[in-house]
């Protein structure tokens, strides 16, 4: 009997704990990441594309990205891609360079320190 019991106090828990509880928010948007650049002395470039032009949540975006204090991270945003790979470039400045001739819609730049956020005209 207590067995029994035992069983139908924690059945309520065990359909609580399983599945996905969180529903996606209709709203977010998605991202895509496009490139990476990395160089030896850690600085960093970024490239993504986007599903919907928010600002709000593609600044939260950036700001999420990984950064190593007192070296650059840019990190660029393109509603379409369809350029060189900048993870193949030879080094930072040729990724941030290329990014830069593109038509990118957002950078973000930080250096652990002090942030920038600019949307391009």
């Amino acid at each position: 009997m207590k067995k029994l019991l035992l069983t139908l106090l924690c059945l309520p828990f065990l359909f609580s704990c399983g599945g996905n509880s969180q529903k996606e928010n209709p709203n977010a948007v998605k991202f895509n990441q496009v490139g990476y650049y990395k160089s030896a002395d850690k600085f960093r470039c970024f490239a993504y594309t986007y599903s919907k032009d928010d600002e709000k949540q593609i600044l939260q975006h950036a700001k999420k990205q990984m950064n190593t204090s007192g070296k650059s991270t840019y990190v660029y945003y393109f509603s379409d891609y369809n350029a060189k790979n900048i993870s193949s470039c030879y080094s930072f400045y040729e990724a941030t360079e290329l990014c830069l001739d593109l038509n990118w819609k957002y950078e973000f730049h930080t250096n652990g320190v002090s942030e920038a956020f600019r949307k391009n005209k």
